[in-house]
């Protein structure tokens, strides 16, 4: 019978710190022009919508890695998919600084995407199964997911600040392009010290093409996730890519050195809210934690129509990055909550997270050109408060934590194990062993092979069960199936 089979454990060198650093390093050429491609696009004579398309284009290729790519990216070798990623967006960061025009900028930001998708689709996964190397289940969730989003966003954190100051060393859009040429040159240097210093890591279950199995994503209460992912992805692409940047440049007339200075602030905010909100929510819930962000992002929102002096613009900044980070993972972890396959849940929450992203920009900068950028701020409001509302009627996802007792012990230190009924679980149909066997890649399976599986697993169910309803008082070994079924007929005794 098909079974599941485990990842290739990584070689002990990698390690999640040293993953993570180099996520860190390689979150710096994300991050270094992230907040200066609207005012590009601006410079090159785009108005508030066309700013928000140039912000959201380089996600139009990634979504379509992802949506085709699901089961292929997450299970490339790791090291030269990463070097890869970093080389393509590289290539992308050269052809902005070239870019005669606002349709050639666009098109390098679409190639760009590539190599955002390429990252995104092996590192997430990458990091939840060196949280265990044998399932990725061995340590919260949450708390693996939020260690490699605060670690890429570390590097984005420090990223601005770099790319406005190179800016700075210009006037106009020549310093904007010579921040893009210097994206791309750090971009291939950290490619090639990946490449040479990073081993190779497989996940053991081969790439294959195909739409992602996001059907069986918990139903409606799954999609209510996706949806709220989705809509927290918007507040990043809306709000802290394109309204705050254009505020900053186009309100508040801030050089590019303090603009991206103020957007620094707020990715180190984002940092430790991606750190410190999957933990809580791990302990507290996703509710306790994610609520109070979206209300606090809106009234930092809100805020700023009345607060528009240019000294306010770093703190505000910073505030709203606490919504910006919380609203990135914590929505993540509860689609991992309904759903035990982290693959699929996480490949739905990015499908859900690309359509965000795409919208928040466009729809930002269709409010700055309809509503002008106090408007675009009161909608970005608007869209938190959704959140808000979105994940309370979902309830509370994350899985409760019974404390099992203690086996106690009798007179001369024996364990006296405590019977425990397991939960009942779905019998096994034929649509579901054809569902098992293409996820597992092992559609060269023919039919009979498969109803021949099917009904040995079918036939030992009963005993099965069985044996996990019995309490053991101890193990005998058995050398081959049928000692173990007479042992069980037995019910533990020897013979």
């Amino acid at each position: 019978m098909p079974g599941s089979p485990h990842p290739t454990a990584a070689p002990q060198r990698l390690t999640p710190g040293r993953f993570h650093a180099v996520v860190a390093v390689a979150g710096i050429a994300f991050g270094f022009t992230a907040p200066l491609t609207a005012v590009l696009a601006t410079a090159l004579g785009a108005g508030g919508l066309l700013a928000g398309v140039a912000v959201s284009s380089a996600t139009m290729s990634v979504l379509v890695v992802d949506v085709f790519g699901t089961r292929w990216t997450p299970r490339l070798e790791a090291r030269g998919a990463i070097s890869l990623a970093l080389v393509i967006f590289g290539a992308g960061s050269l052809a902005t600084t070239f870019a005669t025009g606002y349709p050639m900028m666009v098109g390098a930001r679409v190639g760009q995407g590539l190599g955002i998708a390429l990252f995104l689709g092996v590192g997430p996964q990458l990091a939840v199964r060196l949280a265990d190397p044998r399932t990725g289940a061995g340590r919260a969730t949450g708390r693996a997911l939020g260690s490699f989003n605060a670690a890429w966003f570390a590097g984005i954190a420090l990223g601005p600040l770099l790319g406005g100051g190179v800016s700075g060393l210009a006037a106009g859009a020549s310093g904007l392009r010579l921040a893009f040429g210097v994206c791309g040159a750090l971009s291939w240097l950290i490619a090639a010290l990946v490449w040479l210093s990073f081993p190779r890591t497989t996940s053991g279950r081969p790439p294959r093409l195909g739409l992602p199995a996001i059907g069986r994503l918990g139903g409606r209460r799954g999609y209510a996730v996706l949806l709220a992912g989705g809509l927290g992805q918007s507040v990043r692409s809306g709000l802290a890519m394109t309204v705050l940047p254009l505020f900053g440049s186009m309100v508040l007339g801030l050089s590019t050195l303090w603009l991206g200075l103020a957007l620094s602030c707020l990715a180190v905010t984002d940092v430790l809210a991606m750190s410190l909100a999957p933990r809580l929510s791990d302990v507290y819930g996703r509710l306790p934690v994610l609520l109070p962000a979206c209300v606090w992002g809106a009234a930092g929102a809100v805020l700023a129509l009345v607060s528009s002096a240019p000294p306010w613009f770093a703190p505000l900044c910073a505030a709203l990055g606490i919504a910006v980070g919380t609203a990135w993972v914590v929505p993540a972890a509860m689609a991992v909550d309904v759903l035990d396959d982290p693959e699929t849940a996480l490949a739905g929450y990015r499908i859900s997270a690309d359509l965000g992203l795409i919208g928040g920009g466009v729809a930002s900068g269709a409010a700055i050109s309809a509503l002008g950028i106090h408007g675009a701020l009161l909608a970005s409001a608007a869209n938190l408060l959704l959140i808000a509302g979105v994940v309370a009627l979902v309830r509370e996802t994350r899985p409760v934590r019974t404390n099992i007792p203690q086996n106690p012990t009798i007179p001369g230190g024996l364990v006296m194990p405590i019977r425990q009924t397991p939960p009942p679980e779905p019998v096994p149909t034929p649509e579901l062993f054809d569902a098992l066997v293409a996820d597992q890649g092992l559609e060269f399976l023919g039919p009979q092979r498969r109803a021949a599986a099917l009904g040995t697993h079918l036939a030992m169910r009963p005993a099965l069960l069985r044996l996990r309803a019995m309490p053991l008082r101890f193990l005998e070994p058995v050398a081959e199936p049928a000692s173990a079924l007479a042992w069980l007929d037995r019910e533990g005794a020897a013979a």
